[in-house]
């Protein structure tokens, strides 16, 4: 009853119902809308009185004026009724459609429920034919996604983002919207691909620099920014172009302190008529290698430009770029190839994948490469850095032939007791099979691809066959641990990836990635390089994603850090490492020694809290850390730098003689205190409470269970201050 007067009430004259209150019933007795007190506030009021008030004068119908002396007819003539009231039922339908419009329901709630899509609030085409109009004039009133545009702007996505984002979970970083994991199950999976099978991740987020500028300053200028205890990318080893440079890079003439991270260089290969183009290049040896690049200097009076491709990780982008312009003083052009991008091949059923989609290998002196690749060796059998350059077919020539790779044959006896002496042989690096002027050509790079007019059928199971209107894709393949990395034309990545993750191939996301190094031995950059910025960027992640994880249980069902025995995790914070307790920045010392320590600290350096940590990294490691100060004089020498007398190796010697001669004391002071014990003139002293905080030499930066040795292991980095002290107990006092 009290819907039927709420729906009539614009009348007046209206009886109120028995039972009801004038407040129920405000218009039909004659009250104005009053502001209540508890009704909240009057903004809102005023919209739900204009709401009213829009739907009211959306449900009105006119009529036409009608004489009251008119009489009925005898009889009805309806179409002559349905004319003479053509106006009052156009008026209906207009004002039936002006309420449904009036109702506050966007177009697509209109539809019933199975027709409705879930995206189709915010997409037009969405949308039934009839209703777009109408959609289109909702979408003009809402307010604009500015911040979803700049989102956008943000990341960018790779070739092979549709097929990731369908399989496995995607996650933002360094620019990038890349793939952190499957969301199936595959620790173990992609553990036996690693070891037995074939494995596959898009490296194309990787940034390629192309450096050019003369042979000289090239070299000069990275023998300030490289690792002067490393491999030499300046050597004869590397600069004929034949053989891939893993190197780490730091800042200009910033060793060791200023790591910026590893990257792998790659020399253009010229025709140089003093390298031998038929026979392998054999590698010289060091002293060889130098004096033959000193041989070659400015002083013959000719200047060769060179191009060397630098891989670096996106991270280190804007930092690499800033040591070039200052090593070389702007000599040195660097330019980004966006265009390229990067296949990871890995396995030991590498090669035999590759050999099944690199197809249509046309030079005539890189014909023992296919035989590599139908021989399906090991990649051990392949020396480290080995570059190839080629030039293939369109893999999606063969595309039909990659499905159920378990359909294959086997291979027959006889050819492959063809190939024994070809695996007896022994593989170098050739200046002949790296040459690839074709990849070099930027206009190729930049070439989009065809969209493939053909398919083969049932009659043609082995594909289809080459034309002249087909491309031809040129590409390097470079030797890694452990695989191939393939660099070609970012608008060829998705088809050849296509093509090998459909010939049995595992994906490897960046999760995997990292577990591959793990079980293998190597440092994973970023998060194996602490005290890096990209480290910490990571880390801070990481950890604000663990904060939330632990947030979201209740209380009797996370840990309590707070009563723990030690402090909260590795420095207060127990989701990210805290690498300044490691190198003693915070803290307090546990013994009475300590104070005279961090007093001669304060003294030498300042403030304490200026010191930034670096980390030593490298393959002579061990004997930087027993020789500390002498190699790296000699070491700095090489860069014609100033020795290394400075304030930190200053005091590591105060700091290694004070505990020399506290521990010689220790030992005398533990021989008296053992004799008074005996002759009981002392009683044991009660053990003081140990502070955990200062018992941190390092952290574990990976930690996991290795099923390559069936134990758990960690990669980690320590403190070399605080190693320092007990390499050199170890030396005095024998081994703990």
């Amino acid at each position: 009853m009290r819907r039927a007067f709420r729906l009539l009430g614009g009348a007046a004259g209206l009886t109120l119902p028995r039972g009801s209150r004038e407040a129920d019933f405000p218009e039909a007795a004659g009250q104005s809308n009053r502001k209540r007190t508890n009704s909240g506030s009057a903004n809102d009021q005023n919209n739900q009185a204009r709401k009213k008030a829009k739907i009211r004068h959306a449900r009105v119908i006119h009529t036409q004026n009608v004489n009251p002396h008119s009489k009925l007819p005898k009889f009805l003539d309806v179409e002559k009724f349905i004319s003479s009231r053509s106006f009052e039922i156009g008026a209906m339908e207009r004002s039936m459609k002006l309420a449904r419009d009036a109702s506050g329901k966007r177009s697509f709630q209109t539809l019933p429920r199975h027709l409705r899509r879930r995206a189709a609030s915010h997409f037009v085409r969405r949308v039934p034919t009839k209703l777009r109009p109408k959609a289109r004039f909702e979408m003009k009133n809402d307010k604009p996604k500015i911040l979803s545009k700049s989102v956008k702007m943000e990341k960018k996505w790779l070739k092979t983002h549709i097929w990731h984002a369908k399989r496995t979970k995607m996650t933002d970083l360094w620019g990038f919207r890349l793939a952190k994991t499957p969301t199936e199950k595959c620790f173990r999976t992609t553990y036996r691909a690693a070891r037995h099978g074939f494995t596959l991740h898009d490296l194309s987020y990787y940034t390629h620099l192309n450096l050019s500028g003369e042979e000289e300053i090239i070299k000069q200028t990275l023998k300030t920014i490289c690792d002067p205890t490393g491999v030499d990318p300046c050597s004869l080893r590397f600069t004929p172009g034949h053989r891939a440079a893993e190197i780490h890079l730091y800042s200009h003439q910033g060793w060791p302190y200023s790591l910026i991270g590893p990257a792998t260089l790659l020399w253009r290969p010229v025709a140089d008529s003093t390298l031998s183009p038929k026979g392998p290049l054999l590698t010289p040896s060091l002293d060889e290698a130098n004096n033959q690049t000193s041989d070659r200097s400015p002083s013959s009076g000719s200047s060769t430009q060179r191009t060397v491709l630098l891989q670096i990780h996106p991270s280190l982008k804007t930092s690499t770029t800033e040591a070039i312009a200052l090593a070389s003083g702007g000599k040195v052009a660097v330019e980004e190839l966006a265009e390229l991008g990067c296949l990871e091949l890995g396995g030991p059923r590498c090669l035999e994948m590759m050999g099944r989609v690199l197809t249509g290998i046309q030079e005539a002196e890189k014909r023992e490469v296919e035989s590599w690749l139908d021989a399906g060796f090991k990649p051990s059998v392949i020396p480290m850095g080995m570059i190839v350059g080629l030039t293939v077919d369109d893999p999606r020539l063969k595309f039909r032939t990659f499905f159920n790779f378990q359909r294959f044959p086997p291979k027959k006896k006889e050819k492959s007791d063809n190939l024994c002496p070809l695996q007896a042989q022994v593989i170098q690096p050739v200046i002949r099979l790296a040459k690839c002027d074709r990849f070099w050509d930027r206009s190729q790079s930049q070439k989009g691809i065809k969209f493939k007019n053909r398919t083969s059928t049932k009659e043609e199971p082995t594909g289809l066959d080459m034309t002249e209107e087909d491309d031809q894709i040129s590409m390097l393949l470079v030797r890694i641990d452990g695989g191939w990395r393939m660099i070609l034309p970012n608008n060829w990545t998705k088809a050849f990836f296509h093509s090998f993750i459909f010939s049995s191939a595992r994906l490897v996301c960046l999760d995997q990635r990292a577990q591959i190094d793990f079980e293998a031995g190597h440092p994973s950059f970023p998060r194996d390089y602490p005290t890096l910025l990209p480290a910490a960027e990571l880390a801070d992640q990481h950890g604000s994603e663990e904060a939330r994880y632990w947030a979201r249980k209740p209380p009797a069902k996370r840990v309590n850090f707070k009563l723990m025995e030690s402090r909260g995790g590795e420095g207060g914070d127990p989701f990210v490492p805290d690498w300044d307790v490691v190198i003693g920045q915070k803290g307090i010392q546990r013994n009475k020694r300590g104070e005279v320590m961090e007093e001669l600290i304060t003294d030498e350096i300042g403030q304490s809290d200026s010191r930034q940590p670096w980390l030593l990294i490298g393959p002579l490691v061990r004997v930087i850390v027993n020789n500390v100060q002498k190699l790296a004089d000699s070491t700095r020498e090489k860069q014609t730098l100033e020795t290394v007398c400075g304030l930190a190796f200053q005091l590591i010697d105060r700091i290694i003689k004070k505990l020399k001669a506290d521990l010689q004391w220790d030992q005398t002071n533990d021989l008296c205190k053992a004799k008074q014990l005996d002759s009981g003139l002392e009683n044991p002293p009660k053990s003081r409470k140990r502070n955990d905080q200062t018992e941190f030499i390092g952290l574990i930066t990976t930690g996991s269970f290795r099923l390559s040795n069936g134990s758990s292991i960690g990669f980690g980095a320590i403190s070399l201050r605080k190693l320092i002290p007990i390499i050199i107990c170890q030396q005095d006092f024998g081994p703990f």
